[in-house]
């Protein structure tokens, strides 16, 4: 894209030419780099381009050419240096510098006029502003002179006006550009601030104006032509011809780029006289010279709105031109009646790239995407002639190298968030560009073939004053006088036909020797790989699949460039990533280029391997092609001296072990199947079987057995007898191919080859296993174990294991014991010591048929069915060793099902969980029921209590006695307590139990001490306690004592209130009613009252209410109700 000229790269500014006080011209472009615009992308942006001259001549600078007024053919499309001369020439605004005063402020007479009149004939023609800059020494800085007389007459006689006239203090300027550097800002007061301020407008203008007049010379060339170039008569006659119609062409682009059918109008005048073909071909050339015109002034335009950033008009124009150029193209696909191919494309290249980095610009990355596509597919089949078609293909690789870079340095594209993911990454474009650089290659390489060896072609190699082709030779628009024509085009192409005879003669010409040999001269390899590189360097961490195709293209240049060495490391990253891919075609593909790259290397250990891969099953080459790699295969290792180096495998191989395990001094059976997948026959020398144990290899080279048809399989058996325990693999197979001191190796490496099941109905078939186990000698053992389950909790259960050999003779060995799930706590116990853990037990001289048995406890005081495992290590007196595991299940249980109830001493249940249900120093009861849960049973030997924070001080049983326990019986105890200590969770204790198996493999069983948890329980502190005190009987009409003692347990006097219910069963004596009953801090009071029953049977004594004043409630004790039972006389019994 750099090859570009400046003026097609970057957008172009307004040009404002500075004239005069040469010095000052430094300060004043310095100056505009600080001034603060809020349009500016960046600080230091200077929106104009500064052209300074020392004297009002202004040299460079030509005086403006009529335009065209009447139609004329051009000679050719775009003006070479047009760009280059309104980028960097042509001013939009002149600034004029005199001296206004000289050092000391006194005013210099000189004669500005003149010098005006000079700078406006040199812009005649052209809208150019002048800006007078008069430079003067102020006598107060900083203040801007108000209009003098001498000023005013200046401006009427210099004929600008006020805004158009600035007053520059010389001594301020330079102090004032090193101000505003330090700060970066410059006052909106300052001489470049006021120009900042009127050159927009000023430029804006002109440009508008430039650009109008173009529009009317278009239109007056186009009205011209009609009616200059063919009379009515001649246009009468050539209505119907097919030439005549096609696109209509117009001064303003058309709507979307469309065109209406277009029939040429006829004018006054004209040579009716003219015959067919000749008028045919002339209305042809006219048709071109409109379509030339169109294109040419609509690119002007745009370019001209290109200085205004006027996008609207730069889009419409450019697109504009960009279609009556394809309209061109469509009218005459030779190009040979007014242009040559090359002109055209070179043009096309031009606007493209102005319509691509606008859309670019702009952020419209699809419509860039759009027009690119549009641009290849109306340019790619216009290839010119024959003999130059290789600038073709140079031309279009140059258009995909550039849209790649313009890609690449103008938007950041992103690779996962675009739908056209190929058509948006640069590398597609590297890719393609290097694709038609190899057409490019090859073209010219078969137009060269015949002068490559001629003795012209070598003179002109070694002359150093022809150089080779450049891919984008002629880009430097401003050297040419028109866009895309060299001195060849001046010579051979542009030229008014006037027959069909000198047409046909111009197209059979032939084009110039040198030519070609300068382009023979390319190195084409290298702008090859480097585009290829490109996209390559783009791809590998975007695309691992584009990235792999675009690294066998570059293999594939440097095979043909013969740098094989370069080029079979390319193609074995490639194969690698090939074959985990998968991709067997294109592995195949790039296997032939190694193959070929070893052979030219002179590699025969490679070339022996790429050709074994490719005669591998998979690889779909015809059978014909793998017989010819064989052939050369078999050709060169016979010929060949020294050993190959290992080969992978040709062919599928199957090494399976007949069972996973064999035990010590037993058979154990391999087999190996082998097949040959060569299209031939072939012979091995030998196969060779190794095993990770050398003792088990084995040779087969018995040659009848080695030979391979095409597609034979044969199997091959072994036995061997095993040895001590071990793993047995299958390490490597190998087939040698040769004797002596040549010959190949098809190794199978067997190690990481997992085991798999064959999934085929032949009975024949088997499972995959490179490897076995050898197991120790076979265990023949039968062990038993003698018990009575289930287990119980906390006892020491009998269990008894039994051995009786079956096999050879045991010298020593040991028993061992293990659990799952496993216990922290040892478990196992001897018969001898229960509290002595059960070790190992060693064994010595089982004979045949003898029996061993060892009695043991087991003990756990957890409810869960355990396994015990049983492992028996021992020896031969061969000296084998074997190992034998018996498992046994054994369920643990609880031996009882035990629950505690609470009553009060009313014998009402207690909820322990609420308020004030058991009391500190008032009795309650604790129930105790034990349910035998046991299958069978148990022997009941005594119960202790075992209780804390209460006293016992009564029992339901007198003492304990021994009795047996079915299955579900119950046994039931009472205890009276008197609770001592109050608060949360209080454990009470325990009752220990002690109990033992009435049925046992044991002779006296163990005796079991079982502690039953009393549950924890809430106890209240009371602040108050009432005793009660009567009989529990009495006779109909016998005067009895009721005694009520209340108790204050708090350290504060209480008072307390009594009142006694009605009750019609008693006559009552004593207070009825009491207000204030004082008790002192732990203190009780003694109530006394006389009843007299006058009703015999079950009656409730009085009901006595006492409430606390304190807390303003009744106690909770005389809330319950109290009975006695009442006689008729004294003979009857309560």
């Amino acid at each position: 894209m750099n090859q570009y000229p400046e003026e097609v790269r970057e957008s172009p500014r307004p040009v404002v030419a500075l004239v005069g006080c040469s010095p000052l011209h430094a300060y004043i472009i310095k100056a505009f780099q600080y001034i603060v615009r809020p349009d500016a992308d960046s600080r230091g942006l200077v929106p104009y381009h500064f052209v300074g001259y020392e004297s009002p001549e202004m040299s460079n600078l030509s005086t403006k050419k009529d335009r065209p007024k009447e139609f004329s053919t051009p000679k050719g499309i775009i003006q070479g240096d047009w760009m280059y001369r309104q980028k960097n020439v042509i001013p939009a605004v002149i600034i004029a510098l005199f001296n206004w005063t000289d050092e000391e402020g006194k005013p210099i007479d000189s004669d500005i006029v003149s010098q005006l009149d000079v700078i406006r004939k040199k812009i005649k023609g052209r809208s150019t502003k002048i800006i007078l800059g008069l430079v003067q020494k102020r006598d107060n800085p900083g203040v801007e002179p108000s209009s003098d007389a001498r000023t005013n007459d200046m401006r009427k006689r210099a004929e600008v006006d006020g805004r158009s006239i600035i007053h520059i203090d010389r001594d301020m300027i330079t102090e004032s550009v090193k101000r505003w550097s330090s700060h970066l800002f410059v006052s909106r007061s300052s001489f470049s601030a006021r120009l900042d301020k009127i050159l927009p407008e000023y430029t804006r203008v002109f440009y508008q104006d430039e650009a109008r007049a173009l529009k009317g010379t278009l239109e007056r060339l186009q009205a011209s032509s009609s009616s200059s170039a063919f009379g009515p008569a001649t246009l009468s006659v050539m209505s119907n011809s097919p030439i005549v119609k096609g696109p209509e062409i117009s001064s303003s682009p058309a709507v979307g780029g469309a065109h209406s059918s277009y029939v040429v109008g006829g004018g006054s005048g004209g040579q009716s006289n003219l015959s067919s073909s000749t008028m045919v071909t002339n209305v042809a050339v006219w048709k071109m010279s409109q379509l030339i015109y169109q294109i040419r002034y609509h690119f002007k335009i745009a370019y001209l709105a290109e200085f205004r950033r006027d996008n609207r008009t730069i889009l419409k124009y450019y697109t504009s031109s960009y279609n009556a150029l394809s309209t061109l193209v469509a009218v005459d696909p030779n190009m040979s009646r007014l242009v040559s191919s090359g002109e055209i494309k070179a043009v096309a290249d031009l606007i493209h790239f102005m319509i691509s980095r606008f859309h670019l610009n702009t952020n419209n990355i699809n419509e860039a995407l759009n027009q690119f596509q549009r641009h290849a597919r109306v340019y790619k089949p216009v290839t010119g002639l024959p003999q130059i078609e290789y600038q073709h293909w140079a031309w279009l690789s140059r258009q995909y190298l550039v849209f790649g870079q313009m890609l690449e340095n103008q938007i950041q594209y992103n690779w996962q968030n675009t739908n056209t993911l190929s058509l948006q990454h640069p590398a597609f474009y590297y890719q393609i560009a290097a694709k038609y650089a190899i057409q490019r290659k090859k073209v010219a390489l078969e137009i060269g073939q015949n002068i490559r060896n001629s003795e012209s072609f070598e003179k002109i190699s070694n002359s150093r004053e022809i150089k080779p082709t450049s891919s984008i030779e002629g880009m430097d628009y401003s050297k040419q006088e028109y866009v895309g024509q060299t001195d060849d085009h001046h010579r051979e192409k542009f030229l008014f036909v006037l027959s069909p005879q000198v047409l046909e003669k111009e197209e059979k010409k032939e084009i110039d020797f040198i030519d070609i040999c300068r382009e023979m001269l390319v190195s084409h390899s290298s702008e090859i790989l480097d585009l290829l590189h490109k996209a390559y360097d783009h791809y590998k961490s975007k695309s691992s699949r584009m990235a792999l195709y675009t690294g066998a293209l570059i293999g594939q240049e440097r095979f043909a460039s013969e740098k094989y060495e370069v080029a079979k490391k390319w193609f074995d990253r490639i194969a690698a990533n090939y074959r985990g891919e998968m991709w067997w075609s294109l592995l195949a593909n790039t296997l032939n280029y190694s193959l070929l790259c070893s052979l030219r290397l002179n590699l025969p250990g490679d070339f022996v391997n790429y050709s074994m891969q490719l005669l591998a099953p998979n690889m779909p080459i015809p059978i014909e092609e793998k017989k010819k790699i064989l052939g050369d295969f078999i050709s060169l290792y016979e010929r060949a001296e020294g050993l190959f180096p290992n080969q992978d495998q040709l062919g599928p191989i199957m090494t399976p072990f007949t069972k996973g395990t064999f035990y010590a001094k037993s058979r154990m059976d391999f087999v190996l199947r082998l097949s040959s997948q060569f299209p031939g026959t072939i012979q091995f020398s030998r196969v060779q079987i190794q095993f990770n144990d050398s003792t088990y290899d084995t040779i087969i080279d018995d040659p009848q057995q080695l030979i391979f048809d095409v597609g034979a399989v044969k199997k091959f058996e072994f036995s061997f007898v095993t040895k001590e325990r071990t793993e047995v693999k299958c390490t490597s197979v190998t087939a040698v191919l040769g004797g002596g001191n040549t010959n190949i190796h098809f190794l199978w490496k067997l190690d990481a080859w997992p085991t798999f099941k064959s999934n085929s109905d032949d009975p024949d078939a088997f499972v995959e296993r490179t490897s076995t186990k050898v197991l120790a000698y076979e265990a023949r053992l039968e062990i038993t174990a003698l018990h009575t389950p289930p287990a119980l909790v906390g006892e020491y259960y009998y269990m008894q294991i039994r051995m009786k050999n079956k096999g050879e003779s045991i010298s020593r060995g040991s028993i061992s014991f293990d659990i799952n799930p496993p216990i922290k706590e040892d478990c196992f116990f001897t018969t001898e010591d229960r509290t002595k853990k059960l070790n190992d037990i060693p064994l010595e001289d089982i004979h045949l048929d003898e029996e061993f048995s060892q009695n043991f406890y087991f003990h756990t005081n957890v409810p869960l069915t355990r396994k015990i495992v049983v492992k028996v290590n021992y020896e031969t007196v061969t000296h084998f060793t074997s190992f034998a595991e018996r498992s046994f299940d054994v369920p643990v249980v609880q031996p009882f099902n035990v629950q505690c109830h609470f009553y009060t001493s009313h014998f009402s249940p207690i909820n322990t969980l609420s308020a004030n249900s058991i009391v500190v120093n008032q009795p309650f009861y604790l129930s105790l029921d034990v349910v035998n849960n046991a299958p069978f049973q148990l022997k009941w030997l005594q119960s202790v209590p075992q209780f804390q924070h209460v006293t016992c001080i009564g029992t339901s049983k007198g003492e304990d006695k021994t009795q047996v326990m079915h299955h579900d019986n119950r046994y039931a105890v009472w205890y009276k307590l008197l609770p001592s200590t109050g608060g949360d969770n209080i454990p009470l204790g325990s009752v220990q139990l002690t109990w033992q198996r009435t049925e046992s493999l044991e002779s006296s069983p163990v005796p079991v001490i079982a502690n039953l948890e009393v549950p924890d329980t809430k106890i209240s502190t009371a602040p108050f306690s009432i005793r009660f005190d009567n009989p529990s009987s009495t006779v109909l009409g016998h005067l009895f004592s009721y005694m009520i003692e209340l108790h204050n347990h708090t350290d504060t006097l209480q008072e307390f209130g009594l009142s006694v219910g009605d009750n019609g069963a008693f006559l009552f004596a004593g207070d009825k009613q009491l207000s204030s009953l004082s008790i002192h801090p732990h203190r009780s009071t003694v109530l006394r009252y006389n009843l007299l029953p006058l009703s015999a049977g079950r009656q409730p004594l009085p009901a006595i209410h006492i409430t606390s004043k304190r807390l303003g409630k009744e106690l909770p004790q005389t809330k319950q109700p109290r009975y006695i039972f009442v006689s008729p006389s004294k003979g009857i019994r309560t």
